[in-house]
């Protein structure tokens, strides 16, 4: 029953995924105020994150949870896809706030996967989080002092980092 639920759910947010990529033209009238598409761009960055680590460490999927993850990873694919699509000029036409919500929203995001991540595959996900600030600044960053901003955010001092992070690993 469980694995019947998650394959619908896939297909679900397949079908949205379509009706977003048919209406993509219009999410900037939207309007400042309105959280939704920040909601919608920062999802679809962490989607096209979470199917890049799936296919990173895809190794270490058991046979059982197979099919629901191959479901994922196909909605994965097209959110890549979709993701790939959104051209940079895009990014950088949104207003600032717009490019800013969503820059916090995924730095945030990034230290998540940072903090959370297991040793046993610490360096493959650094390394994804490596490429992924990187990305988002290109993408949303146009003046120096926004890109100054999402890294202090990133590397803030606040917090304690792992060890992991901060020791080398010797073999």
């Amino acid at each position: 029953m469980e694995l019947e639920s998650s394959l619908n759910m896939c297909e679900m947010a397949l079908f949205a995924l379509e009706v977003l990529d048919g209406s993509f033209f219009c999410l900037k009238t939207l309007g400042e105020e309105n959280g939704l598409v920040t909601g919608i761009l920062a999802a679809t960055f962490i989607t096209d994150w979470e199917f890049s680590i799936g296919t990173a460490i895809g190794d270490a999927i058991d046979d059982e949870s197979g099919k629901r993850i191959k479901a994922r990873l196909d909605f994965g694919e097209s959110v890549h896809a979709f993701h790939c699509k959104i051209s940079n000029h895009f990014w950088k036409s949104l207003s600032i706030n717009h490019r800013m919500r969503i820059g916090i929203i995924l730095t945030q995001s990034i230290r998540s996967a940072v903090f959370n991540e297991d040793r046993l595959n610490a360096d493959k996900i650094t390394s994804l989080c490596c490429l992924w600030m990187i990305e988002v600044l290109q993408r949303l960053c146009q003046y120096q002092d926004e890109e100054q901003n999402l890294m202090d955010q990133l590397l803030s001092k606040n917090d304690t980092w792992p060890l992991w992070t901060l020791t080398p690993q010797r073999e």
